[in-house]
């Protein structure tokens, strides 16, 4: 069905519902106006062309949105805690919240919060309806929200809009840029580290993070998957997970038909073609492409010959940094000043 005819087919319903309701979704609004830019959404539409570059949106407030921040060079708003501006008042406000810890959205079906609506409304339909309403024109991938079938189709087209002042790197992914600037100094327009668990040496930019470090200390774990009740410290780790149960493998091989759930397999299949072999054993030299294998050769070879024992308990492991780790348990601890 072509996008005139699903508008039309759209509007038939209105007079009965006295409302202007989408077939596709559940999505239903007050003007036609409305549903005519929600439509989009669904066909993929894209009228409004930015006048810089290729940039397209499917109605006019991203645009001028996209030419703000990517054009206009304007960032008024400022942080008052850190180096961090933007060019709205509303993005301020969230990024805030990173600072004061504060989520004034929660779940009504679960213990989630969130410092947006749109990480709530994700929340939602990842967790709790599953809906998938924006499908991939280039192969059979669907996706809760736009943004990230926006983000999923750099990968078809190679785009990489998201560029570091500071130096080459580039990406896809909004996301990925910002953790990518956490890599820079506080001079460098960096976010300081300034949050410290009480529990260990680690340091981070945003109370968040610091509260997902700290469920590795008390092993909390509020994410839970809706198919096996399998729980997770961290909401990544559910949604790698849940590629168990969709079968989804966004992680293509470049130089092979290979496709896999997560990047981390991915390289290490990547290793089969450059004959890379990184992990090498002490003993005899066996160079390995991963590391369970270089385990394995240790346990079968050399388990008797390659073992750590500590000179002050009964512990015996094949792991030197384990055994210099452990070795710290048993120092007196310093007194204080």
């Amino acid at each position: 069905m072509i996008p005139g005819e699903l508008m039309s087919d759209c509007q038939a319903s209105v007079a009965a519902s006295r409302s202007f309701k989408c077939k596709l979704c559940n999505y239903a609004g007050p003007k036609s106006s409305l549903l005519q830019r929600h439509m989009r959404m669904h066909t993929g539409e894209k009228p409004y062309q930015c006048s810089e570059c290729s940039y397209a949106a499917p109605d006019s407030h991203p645009l001028r949105k996209h030419i703000r921040l990517v054009h206009s060079g304007r960032k008024p708003f400022q942080c008052t805690e850190c180096s961090y501006a933007c060019c709205t008042s509303s993005n301020l406000k969230r990024h805030v919240r990173t600072h004061t810890g504060e989520k004034p959205y929660h779940c009504k079906d679960c213990s989630y919060t969130s410092v947006d609506f749109t990480s709530l409304k994700t929340h939602i339909m990842h967790a709790h309806t599953g809906e998938k309403p924006f499908k991939c024109k280039e192969c059979s991938y669907a996706f809760g929200t736009l943004s990230k079938l926006e983000r999923h189709m750099t990968k078809h087209t190679g785009e990489k809009p998201y560029r570091c002042t500071l130096c080459s790197f580039a990406s896809g992914v909004s996301a990925s840029l910002k953790r990518h600037m956490l890599r820079h100094p506080d001079t460098s327009g960096g976010t300081p580290k300034r949050y410290r668990c009480a529990e260990c040496t680690y340091t981070c930019a945003t109370p968040s993070h610091l509260e997902s470090h700290s469920r590795t200390h008390s092993g909390e774990k509020p994410y839970r998957c809706p198919e096996c009740a399998k729980d997770f410290s961290l909401s990544q780790n559910l949604k790698k997970h849940m590629r168990v149960h969709t079968g989804e493998k966004p992680f293509q091989c470049s130089l092979c038909s290979y496709s896999c759930s997560n990047s981390f397999t991915l390289k290490r299949h990547s290793r089969t073609h450059t004959g890379e072999k990184p992990f090498v054993c002490t003993v005899c030299g066996l160079a390995c492409s991963c590391a369970s294998s270089l385990k394995r050769h240790l346990r079968v070879k050399h388990e008797r010959e390659y073992e750590f024992r500590c000179e002050v308990c009964s512990l015996v492991t094949t792991d030197s940094a384990m055994l210099q780790e452990h070795m710290l348990s048993h120092k007196p601890a310093e007194p204080p000043e």
